[in-house]
């Protein structure tokens, strides 16, 4: 790959065209590099771990964090063009509020010891035969899964649903519409992904 001089309007041309497109359709331009930045890098992860040996982790499905991050770094690439850095740390700001009741906190880490109670439960009131289980081991494991779980979905999707699409549709719609609509979007991107 060679880069020539005269080569240098066509990049500035297709900057400018990028630019103009993002700040004219910012929602959009969201959505479509979110979905090409994700996409890109998930597909061969799952190719990669769906051919792979049985027992086996294959280092290439590493790519796939990058997938994962899909909705974060296109929300940094808007912003960047539209506010520049300030604009960028801005939108990385959102990620450390942390200021809310201290029921939701409980409610957080509750949760996952709650619904591994309800699915055991559940599978006896069913009659499914669960066989010899250790309760300190079941329950000591959905700590390290959660922990596992954090960067491949939440870490890598909030700041951009929740940071940077949810806070523009709430300028145009209620939040009802809002929240359907980044649904939606949502819902596809993990169908596809």
């Amino acid at each position: 790959l060679t880069f020539h001089p005269k080569d240098s309007g066509k990049v500035i041309w297709y900057n400018s065209v990028l630019r103009s497109l993002i700040t004219r359709r910012p929602l959009g331009s969201f959505v479509v590099i979110n979905y090409l930045i994700s996409w890109t890098f998930l597909y061969p992860c799952y190719q990669a771990i769906l051919n792979a040996e049985e027992g086996t982790f294959p280092p290439l499905a590493l790519i796939g964090l990058i997938g994962a991050f899909g909705p974060t770094l296109a929300a940094i690439i808007v912003e960047g063009v539209l506010k520049g850095k300030q604009g960028i740390r801005a939108l990385l700001r959102k990620a450390g509020i942390w200021r809310v009741g201290w029921y939701w906190y409980a409610f957080v880490l509750a949760a996952p010891f709650a619904l591994y109670g309800v699915a055991v439960w559940s599978s006896v009131l069913f009659g499914f035969q669960l066989g010899p289980s250790n309760l300190r081991d079941g329950f000591g494991s959905v700590v390290p899964f959660f922990l596992l779980a954090l960067p491949f979905g939440p870490m890598g999707e909030e700041l951009g649903w929740r940071g940077f699409m949810l806070p523009r549709l709430l300028q145009k719609y209620d939040m009802w519409r809002s929240s359907l609509l980044l649904g939606v979007v949502w819902t596809f991107w993990h169908i596809a992904s």
